[in-house]
């Protein structure tokens, strides 16, 4: 093995001794997938798998990694998208004008009439961090600009 890898490898056998609850999920979510033949997000959204039994090594561990990341990944996703459809509603209940443009993984991009940036910007993150209750809480990070390209931080609006 070259130096990189062994060095990585190296890292990964640590991160795995410091947190050795990660190593059980990630070795329970490949058994649950190999004895059901697929995976779920938090919702229960199931994802088949169906080759992560293969005798094709290519195939199982692209399968692996599939099991792997659905449910992280997918619950990501479950979680912006319950979050748009709140952010939408709320919006428009609170008779505000803006809309959203763009979701980018965690991400929305909204735009937002300047006389109701602050209003607006205090809904989202209540809705955003409120969601879903989790151990570890969402936190939110906002941003205004006049393009995506000059996007700084909204220090304080909406807390």
């Amino acid at each position: 093995l070259g130096a990189g890898t062994r060095l990585a490898n190296e890292f990964i056998q640590r991160y795995f001794a410091n947190h050795p609850r990660v190593k059980a999920y990630l070795e329970d979510t490949l058994e649950q997938a190999r004895r059901q033949g697929w995976v779920t997000t938090l919702w229960g959204r199931r994802r088949q798998i169906p080759q992560i039994n293969s005798s094709n090594r290519v195939l199982r561990q692209e399968a692996e990694r599939s099991a792997i990341n659905t449910p992280l990944q997918g619950t990501a996703a479950d979680i912006i998208k319950k979050a748009m459809i709140r952010v939408d509603s709320a919006l428009k209940n609170a008779g505000l004008s803006g809309e959203m443009l763009l979701q980018l993984h965690d991400e929305l991009l909204l735009e937002v009439p300047l006389p109701e940036l602050a209003d607006t910007a205090r809904i989202v993150r209540r809705i955003m961090e409120g969601v879903v209750e989790l151990l570890i809480p969402l936190r939110v990070d906002q941003r205004q600009g006049r393009s995506w390209g000059e996007m700084y931080p909204l220090d304080k609006i909406g807390k």
